[in-house]
């Protein structure tokens, strides 16, 4: 998706992985990078056609009194183990993501415009969307999953809610195959950053 000679690089990894770590390094050496999760929840609370479609399909306690997200009543709607939380979190998707890749793109092409070279997209939903194509690059971030769950403890995850994050998504060597590079993050900060370097200097 190379937009008016600007470069556009998805940065993702699975649950645990470390991407948000590394994207936030190529933030503090001063690229445009869009946060996904951030970016969707930002839009989730701003753009009034989502919200009322939000609220049709999931009821008014989607968001609090104040127009906040309400968090915990979507989290507990869509991340369970049940097969109707999982219906909840593809009809979730579904209703937020043609909403997200527009103005993700919008984003993008004003960054470009502005005079970005490149601009980083953080998210975990890459291949998962089917949405590769529209990237000149795909960085897979990849930790063993020892350290991905000791990672996720620690941040105050449940292990019941770790085992279902890790089933939920695809393969971390499925995506290794597919990617245009790979960062092994073993918990090293030196080799994260030495390995992102790297990629940052040829991409």
């Amino acid at each position: 998706m190379s937009v008016d000679e600007g470069t556009v690089v998805a940065i993702t990894g699975g649950f645990g992985s470390g991407k948000s770590t590394v994207a936030k390094y190529i933030e503090k050496l001063g690229y445009k990078v869009i946060f996904t999760d951030d970016f969707t929840k930002k839009l989730m609370v701003e753009l009034s056609l989502l919200k009322q479609e939000l609220i049709k399909e999931f009821g008014r306690d989607t968001y609090c009194q104040d127009g906040a997200l309400n968090r915990k009543f979507l989290k507990a709607k869509v991340f369970c183990e049940s097969d109707d939380c999982k219906k909840m979190l593809a009809k979730l998707n579904s209703i937020v993501h043609p909403y997200v890749l527009v103005e993700r793109e919008k984003l993008i092409e004003y960054y470009i415009a502005d005079g970005a070279s490149h601009v980083f997209v953080e998210s975990a939903l890459i291949y998962e969307a089917g949405i590769e194509e529209f990237f000149d690059y795909v960085v897979v971030v990849h930790s063993p999953e020892k350290l991905v769950i000791k990672r996720a403890l620690a941040r105050g995850f449940s292990k019941d809610d770790i085992k279902h994050r890790l089933d939920s998504q695809m393969s971390p060597d499925e995506k290794r195959k597919l990617a245009d590079f790979v960062i092994d993050n073993k918990g090293n900060q030196s080799d994260l950053e030495n390995a992102v370097d790297f990629i940052v200097g040829i991409v």
